[in-house]
This record gives structure tokens, C-alpha cells and sequence, in this order.
């Protein structure tokens, strides 16, 4: 015997679909032989004494001999002298790695917040435009809400515009003239349209789903795994595709490996082998299946030495037992079904939905961590500050206790008396205010002479 493992069609020497399936044609075939009795089967070692399980398929068709004579699981096609099929398999499944919200998909979001940035520069121009036009129509009769000067007013007609585009309305600069309430409807109307566009595109931009073109990967011209000296080999060839290039692949893990930390773009594997790999219809895995292809093929067994002959009898056997063979693919296969998430099979396929604003994405967690980040250092630095700034008032208040009542009393007394004289200096000024007020007035209602009015306001 030479053989490896390569899972569904060999896993140990009594597992698998054709261990099973040899062994039972070992002995439909050769049955009690008059001449050499019962046959023997030997599993761990050939002949000569060597390892009978290869590590490879590539190390099991080198180590075929004469002596190994039966050397299993290998492709070949049906009409070649010493290969006898067993299993036909319809096709292969073309792997790929799932599409992920990497850092590419991230900007992309983000570039599609930044397109609307134009828009929002058409509304502070036009906002600015509207606020000199509201200047000019308003500032001879309502200067104080919009001054003279253009640079004041200017920038007060912008935050009266701004703020009416925007519906909000504060009513702290409000138009008094007919031309600027006329203006004040245009401009509002306009506000009320250039706002929905802009908030519109903002919305679009914000959905919860974000549908976008990721790169999909097409066989033709993908670098791609495959098994060595497997049937996928010439078909990747065929398709256009750079198989192996940075290396040869005995086994599915590692095929598998080299597609999850994208040193290749995808692989193409039998579709039992697929079949018999349930990891890759479940939800969480990061592979899917892009796309089955037809390239039907052949494994069996090829035959070497004294067993050459026994082809025809072997193949006689296989086609009468082909129930036999059903049996086992059932056991070991299951249909292979599209990937839950976003798998398309069809290899035209270009667009994937995924929910770039869901509560795990990192477009949310990463700003809310910073924020939450920002805000702990915000609140640690305020009550710092805080501290510090009460500590500094209490120094400088610096207030001294009182030793005794009398000087309670004595500082009390004096701050007392300082209040009183102040008052009495102010209500000397109010009077003599008051008394040039009365005087002026007097003049300007009497027309009496300043002379005279004087004279009456020192007898008061």
C-alpha cells in the first residue's frame, strides 16, 4: 500500500470513503485465491518494510513502485492503463476570504460624508451673500441690530441668515423693513430647500446600511492555492489564474491558511473536500464559497507491479457497486450550500451589504471609545483644575480670625462710619446734578435769563 490522508476519500487507514471501498474490492476481487489463499492488506507498511502513509499526495505518486502496487488517492484520467476510478467528483468550489469593514471600507464611509461637503460650502456662500444683501436693506433704519459698519453688520447678517436658513429662528436680529422682510421670505424658502438637499445627502450617507463595491476576486488572473497534483491545479491554469506562486501546498489546512491571512486571493478545491468541510457553512467562519465551478474529475487508486493486472476485474467490480460507493459520499459529503454571509456563487458577482453603522462596527466603537476616552481626561483635568484654583482662592482670601469682641466692634464701627461718608459725598453730587437738570430745563421751557434762574435756584 502507498497512500496519504486527504480528507473526505482517506482519513486513517479504516476511515474515510476509500478504505472501506478498497478493502472490500481487495477481497470481491481476489477472494480466497487456490494459489496464494486469503490476500493481506498492508496498511502500515509496504513491502520492503518503508511507511505506507505519505505525508502528500505529491510524495505518493513519487513513491510509487512496483512493490507498492496499489497507491492511493490520486486523479487520473479513466482511460490511463493503471488507474481505476472510484469516485467521480462534478466539480470544485472556488474559496475566498469573506469581505471584512477593513480600513479601505472605512474611508470609503467617511469619503462619502466628505462628498457632501461641497454642498455645505454652497450654503455658507450663500448664507454669507444673503447676510451683506440683509446689511444693506436694514442697517439705515435698524442700526442697532445690524450696524454701519460692514464688518459688524456683515457679520450679523450672516448669523441672522445662517440661523433662519437653518429654521432655528433665535429672533435676536430680526428685519424691520419692508424690502428686508421681503428678502427674509425669499431667503427663507431657499433655506428650506438647500437645508432638505443638504440634509438628505448627509441622510443617505448615514443609512444603517451602507451598500458599496468591494474588489471581488475573479479567478482570472488571482493568485490562488491549490493541492499539488491535484485536478484543480490544471484547471486554475486553464482559467487564467497564478497558481502557487509563492509556494506549493500539499494539504487542505494549508490551502485554507494561506486564503484566511491573505497571502493568496482565493482556492480551488475539490467539491467533496468542501463537502466535508463544515467549518465553511458556518456563520462566523471567514471563508465563503464564490463560486462553483463544473470540471468533472476522477479519484482512485493507480496500480503498480503484479497489480496492474487486476485493472479490468477492479473496475467490473466498482461499476457493480456503485451503490456501495453512493453510501460512503453520503457519509463523509455534505451539499455544499452558499455562505449566510454574503456568499454569491455566481462568479459575476460584485456588491456585498454590510452594516456599517450596527453597534460592533468600528465606525461607531472606535469614536465612542475615543469619546468616552475624551471625556474621563476632560472630567480628571476640570476637577484638577478645580481643586487648584479653589486651593489658590483660600490663600489669597487670607482672612485673619477676630481675636476679641472689641475688635470686632472697632472694625465694624469703622466700616460703619467709611459707608456714611460716601453716602453723604454721593447724595451731595446727586443734588447738585439734580439742581443743573432743573436749571436747564427751566431755560428751555420759560426761556427765562440763566442769571435769574441761577438766582432762584440759590434761594432753593
Amino acid at each position: 500500500m502507498n497512500w496519504c490522508s486527504y480528507m473526505p476519500y482517506v482519513n486513517t487507514s479504516d476511515s474515510g470513503i476509500f478504505p472501506p471501498l478498497i478493502n472490500s474490492a481487495i477481497y470481491g476481487v481476489c477472494g480466497n485465491c487456490s494459489e496464494y489463499g486469503e490476500p493481506t492488506i498492508h496498511w502500515d507498511a509496504d513491502v520492503v518494510g518503508a511507511s505506507a502513509k505519505k505525508s502528500d499526495m505529491v510524495t505518493v505518486r513519487q513513491s510509487i513502485t512496483d512493490q507498492s502496487q496499489i497507491n492511493f488517492p490520486l486523479t487520473g484520467r479513466k482511460d490511463a492503463k493503471s488507474f481505476v476510478p472510484i469516485v467521480d467528483s462534478p466539480g470544485s468550489v472556488f474559496v475566498t476570504k469573506k469581505p471584512s469593514l477593513t480600513m479601505a471600507v472605512e474611508f470609503m464611509f467617511f469619503d462619502t460624508i466628505i462628498s457632501t461637503l461641497p454642498l455645505l460650502g454652497l450654503a455658507v456662500v450663500t448664507a454669507t451673500l444673503a447676510g451683506v444683501i440683509m446689511w444693506f436693506l436694514e442697517t439705515e433704519k435698524n442700526i442697532e441690530e445690524f450696524p454701519s459698519s460692514f464688518n459688524r453688520g456683515a457679520r450679523e447678517g450672516f448669523w441672522w441668515a445662517f440661523i433662519s436658513m437653518t429654521t432655528v429662528g433665535y429672533g435676536d436680529r430680526t428685519p424691520t423693513t419692508l424690502a428686508g422682510r421681503i428678502f427674509s421670505i425669499m431667503w427663507t424658502l431657499y433655506g428650506l430647500v438647500i437645508t432638505g438637499i443638504l440634509v438628505g445627502n448627509l441622510t443617505s450617507a448615514l443609512t444603517a446600511s451602507v451598500v458599496f463595491t468591494l474588489h471581488e476576486v475573479d479567478l482570472y488572473q488571482a493568485q490562488i492555492a491549490v493541492i499539488e497534483n491535484s485536478s484543480e491545479l490544471k484547471l486554475g491554469l486553464m482559467k487564467g489564474a497564478y497558481v502557487n506562486k509563492d509556494g506549493d501546498y500539499s494539504d487542505i489546512l494549508s490551502v485554507l491558511h494561506a486564503v484566511e491571512v491573505e497571502s493568496v486571493e482565493g482556492a480551488l478545491l475539490d467539491m467533496y473536500v468542501v463537502a466535508n468541510l463544515p467549518e465553511l457553512q458556518k456563520k462566523g467562519t471567514p471563508l465563503k464559497v464564490k463560486a462553483v465551478i463544473e470540471n468533472p474529475s476522477a479519484y482512485g487508486m493507480v496500480l503498480s507491479g503484479h497489480a496492474t493486472k487486476l485493472r479490468k476485474p477492479f473496475l467490473q467490480y466498482f461499476q457493480n457497486n456503485g451503490a456501495l460507493v453512493a453510501r460512503e459520499l453520503e457519509k463523509y459529503t455534505n451539499p455544499v450550500k452558499k455562505s449566510d454571509e454574503g456568499a454569491d456563487t455566481s462568479e459575476q458577482s460584485g456588491e456585498d451589504e454590510i452594516n456599517v453603522l450596527a453597534p460592533d462596527s468600528p465606525v461607531i466603537k472606535t469614536p465612542l471609545l475615543f469619546s468616552f476616552i475624551a471625556l474621563g481626561v476632560a472630567v480628571l483635568f476640570g476637577l484638577i483644575a478645580h481643586f487648584t484654583f479653589c486651593k489658590r482662592l483660600r490663600k489669597s482670601a487670607n482672612v485673619q480670625p477676630v481675636s476679641s469682641s472689641a475688635e470686632l466692634c472697632s472694625a465694624l464701627g469703622e466700616h460703619v462710619s467709611n459707608f456714611c461718608e460716601n453716602s453723604l459725598t454721593t447724595l451731595s453730587d446727586m443734588k447738585q446734578r439734580h439742581r443743573y437738570a432743573l436749571l436747564n430745563c427751566t431755560q428751555k421751557q420759560f426761556h427765562v435769563n440763566p442769571k435769574d434762574a441761577q438766582f432762584e435756584m440759590k434761594r432753593m
